[in-house]
């Protein structure tokens, strides 16, 4: 009787009915998790650091919904391939992408476009060795004109 119950027309329903349905949730997070993709790098003019620039995961775009292109960056040491510091998810199309300013040497800092800015970013020489940043080391930062 048991091995009747089990075949039972309600009882495969119900399988195939829970299979599907993990499919569909299966699916449904490998599609929101999908989107983050590389779309380009630059490299610092000295090759001591490179940033890397990232589309969002689709599922940033439902926390960000005024975003027109969400994505974020990442700041690499080319030295020893070590990941500094990854940003928060910006809208490039705002000017997140605009260019970077590698200012390691003056301030110790690396600007994405207008939204992204790591701290604490000391240049390096041709070793690999961190040297002082002008401002921390007493000397004050220059200004033009």
């Amino acid at each position: 009787m048991t091995a009747m119950t089990l075949a039972s027309p309600r009882r495969r329903l119900i399988v195939v009915i829970s299979l599907l349905s993990a499919v569909v949730v299966i699916a449904g997070i490998s599609w929101a998790s999908g989107g983050a993709s590389a779309i380009g790098v630059v490299t610092a003019p000295d090759d001591t650091y490179r940033v890397e620039f990232f589309d969002a995961p689709r599922w940033q775009g439902w926390l960000h919904p005024g975003m027109d292109e969400p994505g974020y960056v990442k700041l690499y040491c080319n030295k020893d391939g070590r990941l500094i510091a990854t940003s928060q998810v910006v809208d490039f199309f705002g000017g997140g992408n605009a260019g970077v300013l590698w200012l390691m040497p003056q301030t110790g800092e690396v600007a994405v476009g207008r939204d992204i800015v790591f701290t604490h970013i000391p240049p390096l020489d041709a070793t690999g060795h961190p040297l002082p940043i002008a401002h921390e080391a007493g000397a004050a930062p220059q200004t033009s004109g």
